[in-house]
C-alpha cells in the first residue's frame, strides 16, 4: 500500500470538498497519527517528514499576516469560549516558567529554557503575549523576594528558540532581547522534529534544559508521541516539560469529521460521503456520531471547534468580499490536537513509563476546554 499516495489523495480530496469554502485544511498536518488508522494511513515519522516537506513546497504561504486578517481572526476566536481559556492558560503556563526560572536561577545561577515553536513570543501578530506574562510573573514574584534582582536573573537566562519560520525566529529573538537584556538566545530554524533530534545528539556538549516548554502550536505535529519522547531526553533530571494546550476530537475519525463539513457553508458533503462510502462501505447518515466519543465533555469541546472553524468561514468569506479576493485564515490555527486520554497516555510513556499523568485544567462553566500540564522526572507540578 502507498500510504504517501493515499495522503495526497485525502489532501486532495479535502482540497475539493472545501474548494467553496474559506478553510483550509491539510490532513498531513492535522491528522494526529494517533488517528491514522481510522483514517486508513500507515506511514513512518520519516516518510511524514519527507512528505511534509513536499506539501510544504508546493503550498504559497504568505511571510506576513496582514492586519485585517488578524483582526478577523482575533475577532471569532474571542467569540468563541476556547480562545479566552487559552489566554488564561498561556496567562498561567507563563507564571509557572517565572516561578521555576527563579527557582533554577536561585539554584544554578543559570537557567536553560528550549522553546519549541517562536508562538511562544510570536503569539498575536508579533506582540509577545507569553514573553510579556513572562516578564510580568518575574516582576511579581521579585517584589515577594527583594533578593531578585532582574538584570542578574535575565543575564542568566538561556533561550533556545525552535521554529521552521524564518520570520517567527527572528520576532522572537526581538522580543526575547527586548524583555530580558543579557540573555543568550539561539535558534534553530528547522522543523520541530529534525531540531529536536539534533540538540539530542549534542546535548553533552549544550547541556540538558531546566525549562521545555511550548504552546498549542505544538499540536501541529501529528506523530506527539515521538515529539514527549524528544522533549524527555532534552530535559534535566530535575527539569520540567510544561505546555498550554487545547484538547478535542475533530480529527479522530472521519465520522466525526464530517460534523464539520456538514456545518461549514459551502462545504461538499456528497464528495466527503463518497470517501466514506468507499473506505467504510456504510451510510454515513445511518452513524451514530456520539458513540465515537469518549465522554460528553469531549463532545462539547469538538462542537465549540466546530463552530469555530465554521465561524471563521463566514467572517473570512465576508472579509474576502471587502478585499476583493480570496482570503483564508493562516494555517497556524489548524492543529493536530487530540484527546486528553491520548495526551495522558502519550505523555506516561515518554516521562512516566506508563505511570499516570496529573492534568490541571481551568475550566469555564464546567467545560475543560483547555490545559496547562507541568511534567517533571518524578512528579507533575500545578
Amino acid at each position: 500500500m502507498n500510504t504517501k499516495k493515499i495522503i495526497r489523495e485525502l489532501n486532495e480530496m479535502l482540497g475539493v470538498v472545501f474548494d467553496e469554502t474559506y478553510l483550509k485544511l491539510n490532513p498531513l498536518e492535522t491528522i494526529n497519527s494517533a488517528y491514522y488508522p481510522n483514517w486508513g494511513i500507515e506511514i513512518s515519522q520519516d516518510d511524514f517528514i519527507e512528505l511534509f516537506v513536499e506539501i510544504e513546497k508546493q503550498t504559497n504561504v504568505p511571510k506576513e499576516v496582514e492586519p485585517e486578517v488578524w483582526d478577523t481572526l482575533l475577532k471569532v476566536a474571542r467569540s468563541i469560549v476556547p480562545f479566552s481559556m487559552k489566554e488564561i492558560a498561556w496567562s498561567k503556563l507563563a507564571r509557572a516558567v517565572a516561578e521555576l526560572t527563579l527557582g533554577f536561577y536561585e539554584s544554578h545561577g543559570r537557567v536553560n529554557i528550549l522553546v519549541v515553536y517562536a508562538g511562544f513570543a510570536d503569539y498575536n501578530q508579533g506582540k509577545g503575549f507569553l514573553i510579556d506574562e513572562l516578564k510580568n510573573a518575574i516582576y511579581s514574584a521579585i517584589l515577594e523576594n527583594a533578593s531578585f534582582e532582574f538584570s542578574k536573573i535575565a543575564s542568566g537566562l538561556h533561550f533556545t528558540v525552535v521554529d521552521k519560520s524564518r520570520e517567527a525566529l527572528e520576532t522572537a529573538v526581538r522580543q526575547i532581547s527586548a524583555t530580558f537584556p543579557g540573555s543568550e538566545v539561539e535558534l534553530i530554524n528547522h522543523f520541530d522534529l529534525v531540531a529536536l533530534k539534533r540538540l539530542i545528539k549534542d546535548r553533552n556538549r549544550r547541556g540538558f534544559y531546566h525549562i521545555v516548554v511550548n504552546t498549542s502550536l505544538f499540536g501541529k505535529h501529528p506523530f506527539s508521541s515521538e515529539f514527549y519522547r524528544a522533549i524527555s531526553l532534552l530535559t534535566r533530571r530535575d527539569g520540567y516539560f510544561l505546555s498550554a494546550n487545547g484538547h478535542h476530537a475533530l480529527w479522530s475519525h472521519p465520522f466525526i469529521f464530517r460534523e464539520l463539513v456538514r456545518r461549514v457553508e459551502g462545504a461538499n458533503l456528497d464528495i466527503f460521503d463518497d470517501f466514506l462510502m468507499a473506505n467504510y462501505d456504510v451510510d454515513p447518515s445511518s452513524i451514530d456520531v456520539s458513540s465515537l466519543f469518549e465522554n460528553h465533555m469531549e463532545r462539547l469541546q469538538t462542537e465549540l471547534v466546530i463552530e469555530y472553524y465554521a465561524r471563521l468561514n463566514e467572517a473570512f468569506g465576508e472579509l474576502s468580499k471587502k478585499l476583493g479576493r480570496k482570503t483564508t485564515p493562516p494555517d497556524r490555527i489548524f492543529d493536530s490536537t487530540t484527546t486528553l486520554s491520548v495526551k495522558i497516555r502519550q505523555l506516561s510513556e515518554s516521562f512516566f513509563k506508563n505511570r499516570p499523568v496529573a492534568v490541571v485544567s481551568p475550566k469555564f462553566r464546567g467545560i475543560n476546554v483547555d490545559f496547562i500540564y507541568a511534567v517533571e522526572s518524578r512528579k507533575v507540578k500545578e
